[in-house]
C-alpha cells in the first residue's frame, strides 16, 4: 500500500492531480476540497513568464485495487483520508461515492450531521438516499474520532503511564 506521496504537483483536473515523485508519474483521485489545496501549491508564478513549481506537497493517499483497475485516492489531511476509509464500511458507498460526499462537506460536517442522526441533510450529499443516509448513521454515529480527540486520549494516556 501507499501510505502517501510526497512530491510537486504537476497538474490538477477537474478530477485528480498528477503528481511527479522521482519521475514517475502518479494520477491521484482527489476531493474538491483537496483539489483545491493543492492548485494553490502547484505554481508560484516567479520573474519571468512561466511559472515554476513551488513546494512540495504530500497527499495521504488510499490505494483502491479492483480486478480491473488499481485507483490512488489523495487526501489532504489524515482525518479526510480516516472519514474516507470509515464510509467504506458503509454498505452501499463506494470510492466514488466517498470521495464525492467529501467533495460538497467537509469532515466537520458530516461528522455534525451523523450525531445529530440528520438523515434529511445527509440526504442532500450527492447519491445519498434515505436509506443510504440511515445506514450510515447506524454505521458510523459515535464512531468517527477527529485528531484532536486521539491526541488527547493519546496524551491522557502518557499522563497516566508517566504517573504510575
Amino acid at each position: 500500500m501507499i501510505a502517501f506521496l510526497k512530491s510537486f504537483v504537476v497538474e490538477v483536473t477537474p478530477e485528480s492531480a498528477h503528481l511527479d515523485v522521482n519521475g514517475v508519474g502518479y494520477e491521484v483521485i482527489c476531493s474538491v476540497n483537496t483539489l483545491a489545496e493543492l492548485q494553490a501549491q502547484t505554481f508560484s508564478l516567479g520573474t519571468g513568464a512561466t511559472a515554476k513549481p513551488s513546494k512540495p506537497a504530500q497527499i495521504f493517499t488510499y490505494t483502491h485495487v479492483r480486478e480491473d483497475a488499481l485507483v490512488l485516492f489523495g487526501f489532504s489531511t489524515r482525518l479526510e483520508k480516516n472519514l474516507f476509509t470509515t464510509l467504506l464500511k458503509v454498505n452501499g458507498i463506494g470510492p466514488k461515492m466517498a470521495i464525492n460526499i467529501l467533495s460538497v462537506a467537509t469532515v466537520s460536517q458530516i461528522q455534525l450531521m451523523l450525531e445529530a442522526e440528520d438523515v434529511k441533510g445527509l440526504s442532500k450529499l450527492p447519491k445519498v438516499g434515505k436509506k443510504t443516509a440511515e445506514q450510515m448513521i447506524l454505521a458510523l454515529k459515535g464512531k468517527l474520532v477527529t485528531l484532536e480527540e486521539t491526541k488527547a486520549s493519546k496524551s491522557s494516556a502518557a499522563a497516566a503511564f508517566k504517573g504510575t
